[in-house]
């Protein structure tokens, strides 16, 4: 009994070391803002400065709540934004940690912040910290039986990144009516604002990432074509391999509505928390599926691996799954930074590629084979 003590200090001790350290980074970032570029952020200030109406009069990836975010962020020059980008990511991962260590728990919010670790490169040049804070918040209130605040939280969350709508469905098996209501009336307002404000044409803008046409080289089925000797092009600000036509979107769109349903309706014990590796497995299945896994993809997996790591037992062989794919992301971004460099740099990124990905896959498929998942 006198070791628990010491172990909670000791794990607190860690925590503060650990968000003292990568808010430390996030000032060093910011104040080598200048003469900084990043694809991103500048992409960002194009979107803002840019005369005429988003959707509308040019062509937005960006969903209408990110592209609000986007725009009040956007400042005189790319690196004034890049500074606001970093300002608010750092409170947005700060909010974060508070939510794990509130929602779930010292262990959890450790977890989290040590998974954060590998994605220090860009953590703080991204903004889809706000969707991650939104999700997690959602399942935070939802375990504590407040409805409203849960479905409004998840609502913004997908008006952010769409994302969250693959966790969204754990308001159904906890068959909180006020959640399902607050949820389903903030997402047709948002979306019934974004038709009105962007027109028709905007919900495809984003689905189909402005009209691509090939697989970008991240996601699971570009990494294969490139490693296999695809070429490269730059399409609707990304590097792009193979085809991919528009006819696919709502195929793909469809099968991760296939996948995520099946994983919400597999039979759970009584008293896990879906936050942990059911929330993991529906998230990876979408970026899984995705024909665009960008860097920043990888935070969306963190706090439901942080929770399934913390839970322990059989729910670890998932979360090791996923720290292996959040982990390769951050040696992909080392990279692409080229902190390393080499004739054998392709070639070994390739092989990151490959594994960060099959590492996705293999915990998807090793779901739903698993006779008695941990939930």
């Amino acid at each position: 009994m006198a070791r628990r003590p010491i172990a909670d200090v000791v794990t607190r001790v860690i925590m503060g070391v650990l968000l003292a350290g990568e808010i430390a980074v996030g000032l060093t970032t910011l104040a080598a803002a200048d003469g900084r570029r990043d694809d991103d952020v500048t992409r960002f200030f194009e979107i803002a400065t840019r005369s005429g109406e988003p959707y509308r009069d040019f062509q937005v990836e960006y969903t209408p709540l990110q592209t609000v975010l986007i725009e009040q962020l956007a400042g005189e020059t790319v690196e004034d934004t890049y500074r606001r980008v970093v300002i608010l990511a750092v409170l947005l991962h700060t909010a974060t940690f508070v939510v794990m260590l509130w929602g779930w728990g010292a262990r959890e919010a450790q977890a989290y912040l040590l998974l954060c670790v590998p994605l220090l490169p860009f953590l703080f040049v991204r903004v889809d910290l706000l969707s991650v804070l939104a999700a997690a918040s959602g399942m935070a209130f939802l375990s504590r039986h407040r409805g409203i605040a849960a479905g409004s939280a998840l609502a913004i969350g997908v008006l952010a990144k769409l994302w969250p709508g693959a966790i969204a469905p754990a308001l159904l098996r906890a068959r909180s009516r006020s959640g399902i209501w607050a949820f389903t009336i903030a997402c047709a307002a948002g979306l019934g604002a974004w038709l009105l404000h962007g027109g028709g044409s905007s919900v495809g803008q984003v689905v189909t990432l402005r009209g691509a046409t090939g697989w970008q080289f991240e996601s699971t089925v570009g990494s294969i074509l490139w490693a296999a000797g695809g070429d490269l092009r730059w399409e609707a600000g990304a590097l792009r391999v193979g085809t991919l036509p528009i006819v696919a979107y709502p195929l793909i769109s469809l099968v991760g509505a296939v996948v995520v349903a099946a994983a919400w309706l597999r039979r759970r014990a009584p008293g896990v928390d879906p936050a942990g590796v059911r929330s993991l497995v529906t998230v990876t299945a979408v970026v899984t599926l995705s024909p665009l896994f960008s860097l920043q993809y990888a935070i969306w997996l963190v706090p439901w691996t942080a929770i399934a790591l913390a839970e322990g037992g059989h729910s670890r062989r998932y979360a090791m799954l996923g720290a292996t794919a959040i982990v390769a992301t951050g040696l992909l971004a080392l990279a692409y930074a080229d902190i390393v460099s080499g004739p054998w740099l392709e070639a070994a990124t390739k092989v990151v590629l490959l594994a960060r990905n099959g590492a996705c896959v293999a915990l998807v498929a090793a779901w739903f084979a698993d006779p008695r998942p941990p939930e």
